[in-house]
């Protein structure tokens, strides 16, 4: 059995393949549910995951429930502490919920799991997707490759489609990120030609932006701080999230809706109009991206033939509407199973690379693009110095740097990625050297950009290709993340 997962900010999706080669979605044993919440609560030694988890929520909001914990991949700031004070990472949490996705196909057919696609958003940096791969690997899967999320999308509808040729915008507007990817496909090759997006920008901030408006409410009633603790905090936000999906169900009527905090019970109202200006504010932020993203492979929005809408956030008539105003008549406007095209894509794919499984979609052939600008800093990250490899340059890639060192001499600098140079982000400092050599040394410094948009790096000698030893430092945390220890404390869970 193969698996295709879409390890979504909000929620997680699993589909594998049928006997004929269809992608299919395995339900939640516990609910039935194809759409599990990506959320998971810790207790001693047992875990809820997704649906049980949420409902845990519903019933002890005081409990502190773990979301939201995919945006902090990359990092190493902890999700959670246990009891005893141990951190937990959002790798770890993951591995939990990818446990549990494991679980419930395990329960969907007596096959063995022997290869997973995991997917990720477009935009994710190096160290985010290794988070992904890291927690995949706690998680004890067989991971064969992790896989840009509107690039999953686009394959389940592209594969379905007929024509080629035609240069498909997909639009990726989820719960915790917004991604955007434009395709092209010419028999079963798929090439990435440009991608952009933006990092913690999704359905949650509209859920911020309405429980913004609901702690104004209730200031301006009671005329007192809105009472801040665990059950508040989660209730809040609990609330939030509902009245949005309400609102964006029923477009043109106005919402009113009794909330109790605390000791204070009061009536909240919120008409269409106002709901439609906030969504209007993420969308004048997203419009910005579209610009930059067809610009950056020289063609204007005419040239697109159809737009692709995925993700749940994508759902909003507002978006819809914002993207009828900006097509012509020759353009499709396509919404294409926004919530599950997804995970049934990584399915596609993960059945074209493990020999023996029908795929409909056959032998893949996947041309990527990378997410971001590599650069060397000679400015502790001040400044792209010296850029090694450009956004949307074709996957796999390397480049090479030679590099004279004097004896006993080193080479200290800084590795970035960035996407608008204004805003680096550094990835760490690269020490070549002190060389126990009584003259100079050349030494080549290699870097690729991998087909799954990893990063890897190779130092050496010039003449003889010998391997020369290097260091790559990271930024230092308060906290450090220790596989053996996060599996250690994994293991230990029953995980429901």
């Amino acid at each position: 059995m193969v698996l295709g997962i879409d390890l979504g900010t909000c929620n997680t999706l699993c589909a594998t393949l049928s006997r004929d080669g269809y992608p299919v979605l395995i339900p939640d044993a516990y609910s039935n549910l194809t759409t599990m919440p990506s959320m998971v609560f810790i207790d001693e030694d047992m875990a809820i995951a997704g649906t049980a988890a949420e409902q845990h929520l519903e019933l002890k909001p005081d409990k502190n429930t773990i979301r939201f914990f995919k945006r902090n991949f990359g990092t190493t700031q902890p999700v959670y502490f246990d009891r005893n004070g141990k951190p937990w990472f959002s790798e770890t949490v993951a591995a939990i919920m990818l446990k549990k996705v494991k679980q419930n196909a395990e329960m969907f057919s007596p096959d063995p799991v022997e290869g997973v696609v995991i997917t990720v958003p477009a935009h994710y940096n190096d160290n985010q997707r290794k988070s992904v791969i890291e927690a995949a690997k706690l998680a004890g899967l067989p991971l064969q490759f992790i896989l840009d999320e509107p690039v999953a999308g686009a394959l389940h509808y592209l594969m379905e489609a007929r024509n080629d040729n035609e240069i498909v915008l997909v639009y990726d507007y989820g719960g915790g990120t917004f991604d955007l990817t434009l395709l092209t496909k010419m028999g079963r090759e798929v090439h990435t030609l440009a991608k952009d997006g933006l990092s913690a920008f999704g359905g949650k901030e509209l859920d911020e932006l309405i429980a913004n408006r609901i702690m104004e409410t209730y200031e301006r009633l009671f005329r007192e701080a809105f009472p801040f603790d665990v059950y508040n905090s989660n209730k809040l936000m609990r609330d939030a999230e509902q009245i949005k999906l309400q609102l964006s169900m029923q477009m043109n009527k106005r919402l009113s809706k009794w909330l109790y905090y605390g000791q204070q019970a009061f009536e909240f109202t919120i008409n269409p109009t106002d709901f439609s200006n906030l969504i209007r504010q993420s969308l004048q932020r997203i419009d910005q991206v579209i610009t930059g993203c067809l610009r950056s492979v020289g063609i204007s929005q005419t040239d697109v033939n159809k737009v692709v809408l995925i993700g749940g956030s994508s759902q909003f008539p507002q978006v819809e509407a914002f993207w009828k105003e900006r097509l012509g008549a020759h353009q499709q406007l396509i919404t294409h199973n926004p919530m599950q095209s997804v995970a049934m894509g990584a399915a596609l794919y993960a059945g074209s690379l493990m020999p023996g499984y029908a795929s409909r979609s056959g032998q893949l052939e996947l041309k990527n693009a990378s997410s971001y600008n590599l650069a060397l800093s000679y400015q502790d990250f001040r400044a792209p110095d010296d850029v090694l490899l450009l956004k949307n340059s074709p996957l796999p890639i390397s480049v090479r740097r030679s590099f004279q060192l004097p004896p006993n001499g080193k080479i200290d600098y800084g590795l970035v990625q960035y996407w608008d140079a204004s805003q680096l982000f550094p990835m760490g400092r690269i020490i070549i050297g002190p060389l126990s050599s009584k003259g100079y040394t050349q030494v080549d410094f290699v870097l690729e950009n991998r087909s799954n948009g990893t990063i890897a790096i190779k130092v050496t000698e010039a003449n003889s290709d010998k391997p020369v030893k290097f260091q790559f430092v990271k930024e230092q945390s308060e906290f450090s993340y220790d596989f053996e220890e996060q599996k250690k404390q994994l293991d230990k869970l029953l995980v429901l």
